[in-house]
């Protein structure tokens, strides 16, 4: 990403997709940052980006979405709940441990095409599958829910015995 030209470009893309000003149906394309949906978008990857709503948006999907209004995220949608234009989507990077909960207004756009390498020396290009998303946001969910299931009965176990043994009585050999 060395041509200014480039650089404009991907920077008139972001404006775009923060500001909301993007042409629905219209792609436009950004790099991927960070690892966090690592293996399947590498850092440095071309991300082609469909300006869209949550309507348009399905479980298994990569999403785009707004954080903190000028930050964008591509993380994969894992759960979606609510009524009419009321919304909340649980997201999550499949390189993360945890996801969070983001407003269904927050995303503005699907990831369509994952381009690996951004100067075309590699030549492998591929666009996200939906029997491939569903399944991964299914893994992704799963092990979110077994993460939060395993640490909360072991913090309740230790915070039961600090309080009613005092931190003396120590039964599983863990510090205090």
């Amino acid at each position: 990403m060395h041509d200014p030209r480039e650089k404009e470009q991907f920077f008139d893309a972001w404006l775009a997709l923060t500001q909301g000003t993007a042409p629905l149906g219209n792609s436009v394309q950004l790099p991927a940052l960070t690892g966090s949906m690592l293996p399947v978008i590498p850092r440095g990857a071309i991300l082609s980006i469909k300006p869209s709503t949550c309507k348009n948006c399905a479980v298994g999907q990569v999403v785009i979405y707004r954080e903190d209004q000028v930050k964008l995220v591509a993380h994969r949608l894992l759960l979606r709940i609510g009524w009419g234009s009321w919304q909340w989507l649980f997201q999550k990077g499949d390189n993360n441990p945890t996801g969070r909960w983001i407003r269904s207004r927050d995303v503005v756009g699907l990831v369509t095409h994952i381009q690996l390498s951004a100067d075309g020396s590699d030549p492998v290009s591929r666009a996200p599958t939906e029997l491939a998303s569903r399944r991964e946001a299914w893994r992704s969910l799963m092990g979110h829910l077994g993460n939060k299931l395993l640490v909360g009965p072991r913090s309740a176990r230790k915070w039961i015995k600090r309080i009613f043994l005092g931190p003396a009585h120590n039964m599983d050999g863990d510090q205090p």
